[in-house]
Formats: C-alpha cells, sequence, structure tokens
C-alpha cells in the first residue's frame, strides 16, 4: 500500500498525482481541500483543522482524527505516527509540503530524515527529496541536479559516473561537497550511512 500524504504547503499535488489501485489518500487540514477540488477520495482526514472547516471535510469522509491544537508534535508527526498503524505499507509520498513557512519544511525534512520504518518522498513540481543508504543506481529522469548531503559524521560515499565522481569520500555533517552534481545516463551511489537526496529539474 502507498501512502500519499496531502499537506496544505504550495499545490503540486494537482499536476504530480496519478492514481494507483493500492493507494491511501490522507489529507492532513488544508491538504483535504486540495483533494476535493480535484475529486480525489479521501480516505483519512487529520489535523487540527484551523486551515480547513471540520464540519466540510465530514461531508467527504467519515474517517477523521481531529488533533489537538496545542500539542508536542507536528501535524505531519502526528500523521506519521498514524501510518504506522497500517499494515503492508510500500512507501510513503508526501506532496505539498515545500513552500510558505521555511520552520515547517524543515519540521518535514526532520520528519524525514528520522523515519526509519517506511521510505518516504517528498515532491513538488520542481525537486524530489529521499534518503536512503547502500548502494542505489540512478538513471536520467528528467532532474537535471543531484545533491548528496550526510545525516551523520563519517559517512563514507562513493560517486560513479556523475559529473563529478569521488571514492570513498569521507562526507560529514554540514558538508556540501556533493551539491549539485550531474547525471549523463546511469549512475551508482553508494554509502555506508543514510543520506538525504535531492534531485532537481
Amino acid at each position: 500500500m502507498i501512502i500519499k500524504i496531502v499537506c496544505n504547503g504550495d499545490d503540486s499535488f494537482s499536476k504530480l498525482y496519478s492514481h494507483e489501485e493500492n493507494e491511501f489518500i490522507i489529507g492532513v487540514d488544508g491538504g483535504c481541500k486540495v483533494l476535493i477540488d480535484n475529486n480525489v477520495d479521501i480516505d483519512l482526514a487529520m489535523g487540527d483543522f484551523d486551515s480547513f472547516p471540520l464540519e466540510e471535510a465530514r461531508k467527504y469522509t467519515k474517517h477523521i482524527l481531529v488533533l489537538r491544537k496545542d500539542k508536542d508534535k507536528s501535524d505531519l508527526d502526528m500523521v506519521l505516527d498514524q501510518v504506522h498503524t497500517l499494515y503492508d505499507v510500500t512507501k510513503i509520498i508526501i506532496y505539498n509540503a515545500t513552500g510558505g513557512r521555511l520552520d515547517h519544511y524543515h519540521g518535514i525534512i526532520n520528519a524525514l530524515c528520522k523515519e526509519e520504518k517506511y521510505p518516504i518522498e517528498v515532491v513538488n513540481a520542481t525537486n524530489y527529496i529521499t534518503t536512503f543508504y547502500g548502494e542505489k543506481e540512478f538513471v536520467n529522469d528528467g532532474y537535471k541536479y543531484f545533491s548528496f548531503f550526510a545525516l551523520e559524521d563519517n559517512t563514507i560515499i562513493t560517486i560513479v559516473d556523475f559529473k563529478y565522481q569521488i571514492q570513498s569520500h569521507t562526507l560529514n555533517r554540514f558538508d556540501n561537497l556533493c551539491l549539485s552534481n550531474e547525471l549523463e545516463n546511469k549512475g551508482v551511489v553508494r554509502t555506508n550511512k543514510k543520506i538525504i537526496m535531492y534531485k532537481s529539474k
């Protein structure tokens, strides 16, 4: 099952979304309006509903989880906690999580980086963000720039068949060496620890 989470940031979901048989759609607060406007069924609506009326959400789904306005976690953190209670999850895609407030964006990246159980993808019209470790193959899929950042010090990274290649380099946190690489055809990245990757058009 693919979990698709629609947040309340700048809308790219309307352009990127395509239906899949095994999807489970979660609208997060104002993200519910985006789903309604696109005639996409909402499997679960969550949030404190400070940016979209709860009464309106009730018209489009029977499954609603109302969160307290005063809480120690963000709406998205609590949505991901809820995802952990579901079965047969293969990956999580988060839409409309970028743009607007930068502190909220930073919170999204924190949630992405700390997730251990499921692969998460954060997407918008021009960017794709995820984490991985081990060996990963890449093909030219329309993105021009590939950037890789360490989440821990002493991360060993090898980049093969990209424009800029490195072999067994020690990449530490806050190191921008692997910013804005490029790929012509196919390439491989190997790393001994989880890293965060950005693809940009």
